[in-house]
């Protein structure tokens, strides 16, 4: 948004333990100093907040976690920490950020009971990480973490086991169904 705010956002999660989430928890810790951790709770169950980021702030790496709490106070695990940078401006020899390169993505097998991937490998790829989105037309298209590391590998093989009983179940099997997948990549910098 501006140097001095980001706006956080976040998915709902797909179970909310029997109760509509009543808010937030949002856990926020420099990468490279996990001692301080900023605990902040959301008023609301909105999946969006605006982070004020003062200038001690700027030119460091930042985790960011998210944890629903539920109308019956049930806590959610812990979301996968997000990495977001937050620019200093007034470095004069500040790094251009460059954008990413197209990751070209491809299905070397596809049938009901798996689905093997391969993508182009990223020579600044220190790893990968695979989101797919089942393509329902019933709900809003979401891509969820399939996997969030890969070990650097440029491939990866879903099935059964790895995809929550989505592949190799009986309506996939008889009906069919179209998946569309993304991926994202760390750079070793």
């Amino acid at each position: 948004m501006t140097q001095d705010a980001s706006e956080v956002t976040w998915d709902e999660p797909s179970s909310t333990g029997g109760s509509p989430i009543h808010h937030y928890r949002i856990f926020v810790t420099e990468r490279d100093n996990a001692a301080n951790v900023a605990r902040i709770e959301t008023s609301s169950n909105r999946t969006t907040y605006n982070l004020k980021t003062p200038r001690a702030m700027w030119g460091k790496d930042y985790l960011i976690m998210i944890q629903a709490i539920n109308s019956n106070h049930k806590i959610s695990l812990l979301s996968d920490p997000a990495i977001f940078s937050i620019n200093d401006p007034l470095k004069e020899n500040q790094k251009a950020q460059l954008p990413s390169p197209i990751i070209e993505l491809s299905a070397l097998d596809s049938n009901s009971q798996k689905i093997s991937l391969s993508w182009t490998s990223v020579p600044d790829a220190s790893d990968y990480k695979l989101y797919w989105d089942r393509g329902d037309n019933e709900r809003k298209s979401k891509f969820y973490p399939v996997i969030t590391s890969t070990h650097g590998k440029h491939y990866f093989t879903l099935d059964a086991k790895n995809t929550n009983n989505i592949l190799g179940s009986k309506s996939l099997t008889k009906n069919g169904g179209t998946f569309y997948f993304k991926v994202s990549y760390l750079s070793k910098r």
